[in-house]
């Protein structure tokens, strides 16, 4: 059988990300089809090991080129406008019609 996958990135855990782990971890008891793939460059290997009772697949390390964008950048990129600030009233249901420049339609 294919089984039920589930990836699941740990990189900064918190109070809610163990509870989640706690919960994945007694369902992979019960539930043999289910597979957890947990990512960390920052995860402390043997304990997750132990804990989940699991084998460790170690992927080569890579880098990849990385961009950043911020806000600005991507509505400059999609050529994007805002709509004009609504009048506030009892008739109005309605607001501007914002969205993009070159006829790619409104949003």
């Amino acid at each position: 059988s294919s089984g039920i996958n589930a990836e699941y990135g740990i990189h900064e855990r918190d109070i809610n990300t163990d509870f989640l782990l706690i919960i994945l971890r007694d369902m992979l008891q019960i539930h043999t089809q289910l597979k957890v793939v947990l990512m960390s460059a920052t995860v402390d290997v043997d304990l997750f090991a132990n804990y989940f009772r699991c084998p460790v697949v170690e992927v080569p390390e890579r880098t990849f080129k990385v961009d950043r964008y911020f806000l600005e950048d991507a509505i400059e990129m999609l050529d994007f406008f805002p709509p004009p600030p609504r009048k506030k009233g009892k008739n109005n249901r309605g607001g501007g019609q914002g969205g993009f420049r070159g006829g790619r339609g409104t949003y």
